[in-house]
């Protein structure tokens, strides 16, 4: 991953949105985890819709104390095109750019 965010330049406006999916797809969160931050979360009073605004609002504390695994290669593939393709159009509300092979960092 940080072998392509050196390529791109990190002042183009989709470059931090990207970047998050892109590690959402490299990483994966272990269900069992958000559950176990689940049942902690009841245990201490929460409600369920509680819980789920939480995850909505501030889904960075369920990943930062979650484990994270690698998917299968076939898997990684299949996520790292779609992540790619959704953010193939985008444009640069600076420069109004679209394609940054022009731009790329050697």
């Amino acid at each position: 991953m940080q072998r392509l965010s050196r390529t791109m330049l990190n002042s183009h406006g989709a470059y931090r949105a990207f970047m998050a999916r892109l590690q959402d797809a490299f990483l994966i969160v272990c269900s069992e985890d958000i559950e176990r931050i689940s049942a902690c979360l009841k245990s201490a009073g929460k409600t369920d819709a509680d819980i789920q605004e939480m995850k909505d609002k501030d889904w960075s504390f369920f990943v930062a104390n979650s484990r994270r695994v690698c998917p299968p290669k076939d898997v990684l593939l299949v996520r790292f095109n779609w992540v790619v393709a959704a953010f193939s159009d985008v444009q640069d509300a600076k420069t109004g750019d679209t394609d940054q092979s022009s731009k790329l960092k050697y």
